[in-house]
């Protein structure tokens, strides 16, 4: 997954990553001695672009599945069959049943849903003509229920959210609210915007004096902000603990004040340390789920010791509680890249289906683009992130020395979100700096030569190409119908194409000690920094029961 503050899940996956994916042993190749390899560059078609290929691994998924046209052929139609080729987590399980290595569960890019641990029909549905990673509500609400826009220049006020006790109140007319909002809104439930970032809580609200006061939650203290933006009420709320948590050994937790209404049994707790710096991103290693509420709501009883970090009344620590949304993913037994042994070049295709929803590419954030965007998007499924990619597995035994690159290789990823809608595919490289070639439909422009637009973007510390992260298509690939994605890898470079038509060729080098582990997951948003802001969450239930993602194929090639 492609950004900044993934960095804290990356290095966690460094640390955690202990176990050696090796190639399938004995397995079947379909020789394309008839042709030999050339490295094709931007010109020729995907179909074109692997002859001379090996086809090493052909599954079809779905109930009706079958296995045939390929030596290599297998037909995935039972969770028995797809827990014999993948895993439900990134990572390995040794011979107990144990996971090691990889990230589990972990939604440490402060996921909105949580994956499933085991392969299941809720989350792993095989239909007749596919997978389907499916995000299911268990408990709690999506209800984004009244928004309010801030606008530069006020002559007074702004929005503010400071420190536990210490917050000035902001005026409802300052956040475009009127006296007649005020009865909806409860203490104790969280608000997203406000300013850029981050996520702060409803403390205390006076009908006559025409005020709300808000306490920060992550991201930072706002105080009399003015720029323009929206301030969005959902049904997410925060408490501050009473007394110390200890990680790992609480399951019981005591608040200094009751929880709000939506606090329900199946929601979901992030551990938020406030003090002193209100970090970015509200996060949760492993996440546990509300079993009870106390009849004062003043405690809350969890279904699992809480493995959120050490919690703290003293520098005002709390608990997040979020709709318990879940999700699957698979992570293939597998191993795959052209750094392995004896390989050189490594290519992949995926085919699938997502979910129909209208075009959409990104937009502002005031109150008014906001409404005016959903209003002319309709059936768009907010915070929906699927993501098809390749990730360093660190081998058991192999030690890694400080600084060692850990190496991802994004097929796609889509942001449905403010920032960037459903119709924008991108595909980004971590960690090393690249250059890349886009496939163009005429020189010196942004139009890309399957019709898309490249969006502008600028120079980072890994992308040193401008114009070249952020493909705006011609139609989403949200469509309702199949899509194809696949990559050609070598030694150093990556073509990446949508639909079997090239779209990017980067200069990347991969580094030659460790193999890759393909994932392709169903994640349903985040709260961590601007994405809060940027309503990358679901808005409504409906929108979070309407994610998923159909796999048809996986298909891979070689050549070693």
């Amino acid at each position: 997954m492609t950004e900044p503050h993934d960095l804290y899940r990356r290095h966690l996956v460094k640390l955690l990553s202990s176990t050696l994916l090796l190639p399938l042993a004995g397995g079947n190749r379909a020789s394309a001695a008839t042709a030999t390899f050339a490295y094709p560059g931007l010109e020729p078609a995907f179909d074109a672009a692997i002859k001379g290929l090996d086809l090493v691994e052909d599954l079809r998924f779905g109930s009706a599945a079958k296995a045939g046209g390929s030596p290599v052929a297998v037909a995935v139609k039972t969770l028995d069959d797809l827990e014999n080729l993948f895993n439900p987590l990134e990572g390995d399980f040794n011979a107990s049943g144990r996971h090691v290595g990889g990230a589990g569960p972990s939604t440490i890019n402060s996921e909105v849903q949580r994956y499933a641990t085991t392969f299941n029909d809720q989350n792993h549905v095989l239909e007749a003509d596919g997978l389907r990673l499916q995000a299911v509500l268990n408990g709690g609400h999506f209800d984004s229920y009244l928004r309010g826009n801030i606008a530069t220049g006020l002559a007074s006020g702004g929005f503010s959210a400071g420190a536990e006790g210490a917050s000035l109140p902001t005026r409802l007319a300052d956040i475009g609210l009127t006296a007649a909002d005020l009865a909806s809104i409860e203490v104790g439930t969280c608000v997203v915007g406000g300013g850029p970032s981050g996520i702060s809580v409803v403390a205390a609200k006076d009908a006559a004096a025409g005020t709300v006061t808000f306490e920060a939650v992550s991201s930072g203290i706002k105080e009399g902000y003015k720029g323009n933006w929206h301030v969005t009420f959902t049904r997410f709320a925060f408490a501050r603990v009473a007394a110390d948590v200890a990680n790992g050994m609480t399951s019981a937790v005591r608040f200094k004040t009751p929880v709000a209404s939506p606090v329900a049994p199946g929601m979901f707790a992030l551990g938020v340390k406030c003090a002193p710096g209100y970090q970015n991103n509200p996060m949760a290693n492993d996440r546990a789920r509300v079993v009870s509420v106390s009849p004062d709501r003043l405690s809350v009883t969890f279904d699992r010791p809480l493995g959120l970090g050490a919690l703290s009344p003293n520098s005002a620590d709390g608990v997040l509680f979020i709709p318990g949304l879940t999700s699957g993913q698979i992570w293939s037994k597998r191993a795959y890249g052209p750094q392995r042994p004896n390989q050189e070049v490594q290519a992949l295709q995926v085919e699938f289906t997502m979910p129909a929803m209208p075009p959409f590419a990104g937009a502002a954030y005031t109150k008014k683009a906001i409404e005016a965007a959903m209003a002319g998007a309709p059936g768009t499924a907010w915070g929906y992130w699927p993501a098809v990619w390749l990730y360093t597995f660190n081998p058991n035994g192999l030690a890694r020395s400080p600084g060692e690159p850990w190496v991802e290789l994004d097929i796609l990823e889509i942001f449905t979100n403010f920032q960037r809608g459903q119709s924008v595919w991108t595909g980004a490289l971590h960690n090393q700096p690249y250059t890349r070639q886009r496939a163009l439909k005429q020189a010196g422009t942004n139009r890309a030569r399957n019709g898309g637009t490249w969006l502008p973007t600028v120079v980072n510390r890994e992308t040193l190409t401008p114009d070249a992260m952020n493909l705006m298509l011609a139609e989403p690939l949200t469509s309702g119908t199949r899509h194809t994605v696949g990559v050609i890898w070598t030694r150093d470079k990556v073509l990446h194409y949508v639909d079997g038509v090239p779209v990017a060729e980067s200069n990347w080098v991969a580094p030659a000690k460790y193999p890759h582990q393909l994932g392709i997951n169903l994640a349903c948003g985040s709260l961590a920094g601007n994405y809060a802001g940027a309503l990358f969450f679901p808005q409504q239930d409906s929108q979070a029961s309407s994610q998923f993602l159909k796999i048809h194929s996986i298909k891979s090639w070689e050549l070693g």
